[in-house]
């Protein structure tokens, strides 16, 4: 796993027949686990900076300035976040990940080894951070017959299969009564 960069959004110019006087680029960054927001930014400056050095532009490296003559200027988006915490995974006791992983062998067979692993998609685990621990990026639906499986995520043409559908809201049932039945004090 490592720190992916994407440029995902690139605006300049307003005609056909005329280089832009302004250009902008948005970098959005899945950081590694271990790593921090701080390191894309590092990252982005030391080649931003080999451009500005070979093309004798000033750089503005996150220094507050927007827009200045003959410069290239980073700065970070209001919605930087820092890496998640890492959800406990304990299963030598009562735990919510002992009940998500049986909740989906219970689905899906005794036979299916649950594990966990390194997800970096960040966005909205931000406003679960103070009200628990216990934090998973999990989709439960399954369909053996889709080759593709998720594939099609976050593309133009995004669809899960019903049978895939079906067996996320059976996962869901079954894993709120299973939390209803569990002996955890806090999470």
């Amino acid at each position: 796993m490592q720190t992916s960069q994407a440029v995902d959004v690139i605006g300049g110019g307003v005609k056909v027949n005329a280089l832009p006087e302004r250009t902008s680029a948005i970098i959005n960054h899945r950081i590694n686990i271990g790593e921090a927001p701080k390191d894309a930014a590092k990252h982005v400056e030391h080649f931003a900076r080999m451009v500005a050095e070979k093309y004798n532009l000033t750089l503005h490296a996150y220094d507050d300035v927007k827009e200045s003559p003959s410069s290239i200027s980073l700065s970070m988006a209001d919605t930087t976040l820092d890496v998640a915490p890492v959800t406990p995974t304990n299963v030598d006791e009562e735990t919510a990940y002992m009940i998500l992983s049986g909740t989906t062998r219970a689905l899906y067979g005794e036979d299916l080894v649950v594990t966990p692993a390194i997800m970096t998609g960040n966005t909205d685990t931000r406003y679960y951070w103070a009200l628990t621990k216990n934090i998973f990026r999990f989709g439960p639906g399954y369909d053996p017959e889709d080759e593709g499986g998720l594939g099609n995520i976050h593309t133009v043409d995004e669809h899960i299969s019903v049978v895939n559908h079906i067996n996320s809201v059976k996962w869901f049932s079954l894993f709120v009564r299973n939390m209803d039945e569990a002996n955890i004090e806090r999470m």
